[in-house]
C-alpha cells in the first residue's frame, strides 16, 4: 500500500529475485549432465535415469521461477508507464520469455525497448536477439538470413557494447550461409582482431579472456571454412592465414583443418598438396604417417 513510486521498484526487486532464483536452477539442471555422461562412461542405466530425472525437476522449478519473474515485469510495463527502468523491465521481461520458448512475446518486449528506448544500454542486446531469433530459424531461407544480418549490422553499431565480437562473427555466418565466401572470411578476420585488440575491461565484460579465445578460435576456424568453401588454393593459404594468425601455431593449426576439410570434400588434389605442406613443416610430429597415407589415399 506504498506509494506508486515503491510499487514497482519492489515489482522490480522481486523480479530480479526469480530471475536469479531460475538461473541458479538452470545452472543446476545442467550440472546434471555430468552424472548422465558418467553413468553413460559406466554403462550405469540408474545413474543415467536418476540424472535425467533430477535434471527434468530442476528445469520445471527454473521454469516455474521464470514465469514469476515475467508476471512481475508484466505488472511494471502495463501498470507504471513512466517507471524510469522500464527499459531494464523490457530487457529482462524479453529474456525470460526466451527462457521460456515464448520467442513471439520476447520479440515484442525486444521491439518496445528498441523503439521506446533507443537510447538505453539493452538495445544492442535485443538487436543481437532479434537476429539469433532469425538466424536460427532461417533454415537456409535467404530473407530470413537477410533479416538476421541486419539486425546483427544494428547490434554492432555499438562497439563499446559487451555483445560486438559476436556480433561480427554472426555476421560472417549470415554471409557463410548466404554463399557469399568472401564477406564472410573479411568478417571472421574482424572478428579475430577485434578480440585481440580489445581491451582487457571490455573482455571481461564478454565472459574474460574465456570467452574471447574461445570466439577467436571458432572466427579463426570458421575462416578457414569460409577459405576451402571458396575454392581457394593450398599453395596461398600460409600467407593468407598469416593476416588472421600471428602465432605459428595457430597458423598450423589452421593449414592442418584446410587440410581435412579438403580431405573430407573429396578435393585430393588440394588436400594433398596441403598434407604435404604440413609434412614438410613438421617432419617428426606423430601424426606424420597419418598424414602420409591419406597423401597416398588422395594420389590414388
Amino acid at each position: 500500500s506504498g506509494s506508486s513510486k515503491e510499487t514497482p521498484d519492489l515489482l522490480f526487486r522481486l523480479g530480479e529475485l526469480y530471475f536469479e532464483e531460475s538461473r541458479d536452477y538452470f545452472f543446476q539442471a545442467n550440472r546434471k549432465d555430468d552424472d548422465l555422461i558418467r553413468g553413460l562412461a559406466t554403462k550405469d542405466v540408474a545413474l543415467q535415469e536418476r540424472a535425467k530425472k533430477e535434471k527434468a525437476a530442476l528445469m520445471v522449478q527454473r521454469d516455474a521461477n521464470a514465469k514469476l519473474a515475467v508476471n512481475q515485469y508484466t505488472q511494471i510495463v502495463q501498470k507504471y508507464r513512466d517507471y524510469p527502468r522500464t527499459d531494464e523491465v523490457l530487457f529482462f521481461l524479453a529474456h525470460n520469455l526466451m527462457d521460456l520458448n515464448e520467442e513471439k512475446k520476447a520479440l515484442i518486449a525486444y521491439g518496445k525497448l528498441v523503439k521506446d528506448y533507443p537510447k538505453s544500454r539493452f538495445v544492442p542486446d535485443a538487436y543481437l536477439a532479434f537476429g539469433e531469433y532469425y538466424f536460427n530459424n532461417s533454415k537456409g531461407r535467404r530473407d530470413w538470413l537477410l533479416k538476421a544480418l541486419e539486425a546483427y549490422k544494428s547490434a554492432a553499431n555499438y562497439p563499446e557494447s559487451a555483445i560486438y565480437g559476436f556480433a561480427l562473427y554472426k555476421q560472417g555466418w549470415c554471409h557463410f550461409n548466404l554463399t557469399d565466401y568472401a564477406r564472410a572470411m573479411d568478417l571472421f578476420k574482424a572478428t579475430v582482431l577485434y578480440g585481440e585488440f580489445t581491451g582487457s575491461a571490455a573482455l571481461e565484460k564478454q565472459g574474460g579472456a574465456k570467452g574471447k579465445n574461445t570466439l577467436i578460435r571458432e572466427a579463426r576456424n570458421d575462416y578457414v571454412r569460409a577459405y576451402e568453401r571458396a575454392g581457394l588454393e593450398p599453395q596461398g593459404a600460409k600467407e593468407n592465414f598469416s593476416t588472421v594468425a600471428s602465432n605459428p601455431d595457430d597458423r598450423f593449426g589452421m593449414m592442418e583443418l584446410l587440410a581435412s576439410l579438403y580431405y573430407d570434400a573429396g578435393k585430393d588434389r588440394e588436400a594433398a598438396l596441403a598434407y604435404s605442406f604440413l609434412i614438410k613443416e613438421k617432419p617428426l610430429i606423430a601424426k606424420t604417417p597419418d598424414w602420409q597415407s591419406r597423401i597416398v589415399d588422395c594420389v590414388l
